[in-house]
């Protein structure tokens, strides 16, 4: 029999956003927790070519200092460590995941924060490489970007990274024909306005990085599954 993957959602009060149209930010931060081991079977893995660019580009070694900002069940954790993250600060706001990550990677390195990243309690300029994989979407963006950056050296790195579901350059027929059954309030991920994913919306990210005026050389890579966006921060 084919393995199968649950979600349970209890439809909270705070469930949609003030727009009346979103999952609020609160409630997307503890909706996947219910069965953690299903979640982490159906999630994707992150491409070859990302792990790459933490090494080759941002300098992932032996002894990098990381954080994570929504580690979740430990996809990213996993190669972040594997690649020589140490110490790797993995936030995790809930505690079902934060629990099943304890359980799961039993790694010296690895210190679990069950917190949200706004309440982290977290030493500035200790940095190397901050991180944040499929989660980014679920915090306000300005000052999150501000604490991330903040939380670097001069000369560290932050990077962020999305799996998206589908390809948006690509009829799929299938898709177009179930997606009824999915209707619902939309991920914070999902465009507005007509704007692309916001994994795809490379020109609000970067526009959101330089507005908080925190981070500076930029570059970003878009591929079938999503974009990485990399900044090292002002100096």
């Amino acid at each position: 029999m084919a393995n199968k993957c649950i979600l349970i959602i209890d439809l909270q009060k705070d469930f949609i956003d003030s727009d009346g149209n979103s999952i609020s930010r609160h409630f997307g931060r503890e909706a996947f927790g219910a069965d953690p081991a299903g979640y982490h079977a159906a999630r994707p893995a992150y491409p070859d070519w990302v792990f790459e660019i933490l090494r080759d580009r941002c300098g992932l070694r032996r002894n990098t200092a990381t954080f994570e900002i929504g580690a979740g069940t430990g996809i990213a954790t996993r190669r972040l460590l594997e690649l020589g993250a140490d110490p790797l600060i993995a936030i995790e706001p809930d505690h079902r995941l934060a629990d099943f990550l304890r359980e799961t990677i039993p790694d010296r390195k690895l210190t679990i924060v069950t917190a949200t990243f706004e309440d982290a309690m977290l030493d500035e300029g200790r940095f190397d490489l901050g991180v944040s994989a499929t989660a980014f979407h679920w915090l306000n963006e300005d000052p999150a970007l501000t604490k991330a950056a903040g939380l670097l050296r001069p000369g560290g790195w932050w990077v962020m990274v999305w799996n998206i579901f589908g390809d948006t350059g690509r009829p799929d027929p299938f898709h177009e024909s179930t997606k009824i059954l999915l209707e619902g309030p939309s991920s914070p991920s999902e465009g507005k306005g007509g704007r692309p994913h916001f994994a795809l919306d490379a020109e609000a990210r970067i526009a959101a990085l330089r507005r908080t005026g925190t981070l500076s050389w930029l570059s970003w890579g878009v591929l079938p599954g999503g974009i990485s966006v990399t900044a090292s921060p002002a100096t």
